[in-house]
């Protein structure tokens, strides 16, 4: 049975004159490891460029890619269960199938409104750092950011896609 773990962020200390903090919690403690590892990945990225709100990106970005992860391994389990099912169902039709894809398409609509809440935090987050970095910045700092940025936007596009895939996939097999 696919499950979805996840990692909440919270962005603390709001106000225009403060650097932000953050509070992460995580859904298991093998969220928590992918996180720690993500982290030490990324060192190498985020070690040259001193500052809070740096440390505070590092953070951000590594929740994201977890969040992009966990979504991704989602659909994969998702899309294997389909197919099982879409076998089993020609031979054996069932009620318990049919109920057990309805639970699949609410975990599939929940994945794609997180993945959409995830955008809009992303695209928050990404507005909080322009206004803390000057406005003509072409710092090495800056251009690394922006990159990462537009690849997690590009990877959450991607996935956002792969989910609507995954509804037409549930609802031809509801419809057999």
């Amino acid at each position: 049975m696919p499950s979805l773990a996840y990692a909440d962020l919270y962005i603390l200390n709001q106000s225009p004159s403060q650097l932000p903090s953050a509070l992460v919690l995580f859904s298991t403690t093998r969220v928590l490891q992918t996180f720690r590892q993500e982290l030490t990945l990324q060192l190498p990225l985020f070690s040259a460029m001193p500052g809070r709100s740096i440390a505070l990106f590092h953070l951000t970005h590594a929740v994201f890619r977890i969040a992009l992860n966990e979504t991704r391994d989602f659909m994969q389990d998702v899309e294997q269960q389909i197919f099982d099912m879409s076998l089993q169902s020609r031979v054996h039709p069932s009620r318990e199938r049919v109920q057990y894809l309805i639970y699949l398409c609410a975990c599939r609509e929940y994945a794609a409104d997180h993945m959409t809440r995830n955008k809009e935090l992303l695209d928050e987050v990404q507005q909080k750092f322009k206004s803390i970095m000057p406005i003509h910045d072409t710092s090495q700092e800056a251009r690394l950011l922006e990159e990462l940025v537009g690849k997690v936007q590009t990877d959450m596009e991607y996935i956002k896609n792969e989910l609507a895939k995954i509804e037409m996939s549930i609802e031809g097999l509801r419809k057999e």
